[in-house]
C-alpha cells in the first residue's frame, strides 16, 4: 500500500491544506454555520436542513471531527456537536496566513 507523502511538507502547509479540506463542500460549511448560530445541537436537528441523507451528512460531520473543527457529546440516545472555537480561530489563522502571501498591492 503506498503511503502518503503529505508529512514530508511543513507542519503548517498540512494544517492548511487539512482546514481546508474539511472546510471544502457546501454540507460543512452549512454545519458550522448553524452550529455557530444554534449552539450545541443534536443530528437530527442539524439534519433537518440539510437536503441530504443522515448517512452522507454523518460522513461530513466526521470530516469536521477529524479537523478537530466541532466537538461532539453523546447524551443516549443522541449526541449534540458544536463549533471548537479554539480550532476554528486556528484555521482561520492558518487560512489567512496562507492567503495573505496572495494580496495584491491596494
Amino acid at each position: 500500500m503506498a503511503q502518503s507523502k503529505q508529512n514530508l511538507y511543513p507542519t503548517e502547509d498540512q494544517l492548511t491544506s487539512n482546514y481546508a479540506k474539511a472546510l471544502g463542500h457546501p454540507a460543512r460549511l452549512k454545519i458550522l454555520k448553524q452550529l455557530q448560530s444554534a449552539g450545541s445541537i443534536c443530528v437530527q436537528v442539524i439534519a433537518q436542513t440539510h437536503p441530504i441523507s443522515k448517512e452522507a451528512l454523518s460522513g461530513h460531520l466526521k470530516s469536521l471531527r477529524e479537523a478537530q473543527l466541532v466537538e461532539w457529546v453523546e447524551r443516549f440516545p443522541f449526541t449534540f456537536y458544536s463549533v471548537n472555537e479554539i480550532n476554528v480561530k486556528k484555521a482561520f489563522d492558518y487560512l489567512e496566513s496562507f492567503f495573505s502571501i496572495f494580496k495584491m498591492n491596494e
